[in-house]
């Protein structure tokens, strides 16, 4: 089995695959900056958000192949732990939803 995409045909479909499903999750982690932000601080997060998201996909690259350059298995490392920092600092603290027929207070 190759995990290369061989020929043009296939490289159009999959890039076009990647651009139609990448933003995918955009307008959910919006949502939900929104909703858990406190409506006089949305500006300052929302356009934290972008800058960081923008930051990201500006040096993302260099710095994966500079990781790859020195071993893939410090790629995978780095990507995992990104994730676990990433997860420590953005998921908010666990808070109680309702119950079906409660009242939220």
């Amino acid at each position: 089995m190759n995990s290369q995409a061989r020929g043009l045909p296939l490289i159009v479909l999959f890039s076009g695959l990647a651009g139609l499903t990448g933003e995918l999750y955009r307008p959910a982690s919006t949502a939900l900056l929104a909703d858990l932000v406190p409506a006089h601080q949305r500006g300052l997060y929302m356009g934290t958000y972008g800058l960081v998201w923008s930051v990201a996909f500006i040096c993302g690259p260099s710095l994966g192949m500079w990781l790859f350059s020195v071993s893939p298995l410090a790629l995978w490392c780095g990507c995992g732990l990104l994730g676990l920092l990433a997860a420590g600092l953005i998921l908010p603290e666990p808070r109680r939803l309702p119950a079906l027929g409660e009242h939220p207070e």
